[in-house]
């Protein structure tokens, strides 16, 4: 079972290790994963770490869907890149869309669907005449691979991404982890949703690649 940051008798919110996925594969497939201890409101990649919340019931499963269909959501990521952003804080508006000669992945194009993201670089080191930064990742809209594919797009992607920078440096992973999930949840019997935020620390390996 993945560490749980927060549980109670409707959600429970775990720290998802780098290397576990969220929906199970199949019937007969016996990897863990995060579905197995709830109903899946929302995904993270097998590659990703970090908070991610499950419901524990249909009702709850529905309410916390709808927070995330209306962007009544607030995340934030980590991830080191490669390189250093030309800007260090922007805005990427670019539409994405299913790339047809690789149906497992999405690409850029303008008559996609709408994606958002909002990055901050935090600090940029060298090492053997090549950059690396940590940013900050606030992603507006949840699309899939959306903050893989922003990266790569300002020619900074992802450390250890194995799919959309496959001839980058050797990682142990990929440097992506979901720091932080603001969300209302159902509230106790009598009372209104509450907003709370879910934190999980940055993992060590991020810490140890910045040195």
């Amino acid at each position: 079972k993945p560490p749980v940051i927060y549980e109670d008798e409707n959600v429970i919110v775990f720290n998802k290790p780098q290397g576990m996925i969220s929906i199970c594969k199949g019937d007969f497939s016996t990897e863990p994963a995060i579905e197995n201890w709830g109903e899946i409101v929302h995904r993270l990649d097998r590659d990703t770490s970090g908070v991610i919340i499950v419901a524990k019931n249909f009702a709850t499963r529905g309410m916390l869907q709808k927070q995330f269909q209306q962007r009544k959501t607030h995340k934030t990521y980590y991830a080191i890149v490669c390189g250093e952003p030309a800007q260090a804080h922007a805005i990427i508006n670019i539409p994405l869309a299913r790339n047809l000669k690789k149906p497992n992945t999405f690409m850029p194009d303008k008559n996609g669907r709408e994606a958002i993201t909002e990055y901050q670089t935090i600090e940029t080191v060298e090492k053997n005449g090549k950059k690396y930064s940590l940013v900050e990742l606030k992603p507006r809209t949840g699309r899939t691979h959306q903050l893989r594919i922003h990266m790569n797009f300002i020619k900074c992607p992802i450390l250890g991404d194995p799919v959309y920078n496959p001839t980058g440096p050797k990682a142990d992973r990929m440097y992506l982890h979901a720091a932080s999930l603001e969300i209302p949840i159902p509230g106790k019997p009598g009372e209104n949703n509450q907003r709370m935020t879910f934190k999980a620390e940055l993992p060590e390996q991020f810490r140890d690649a910045l040195k």
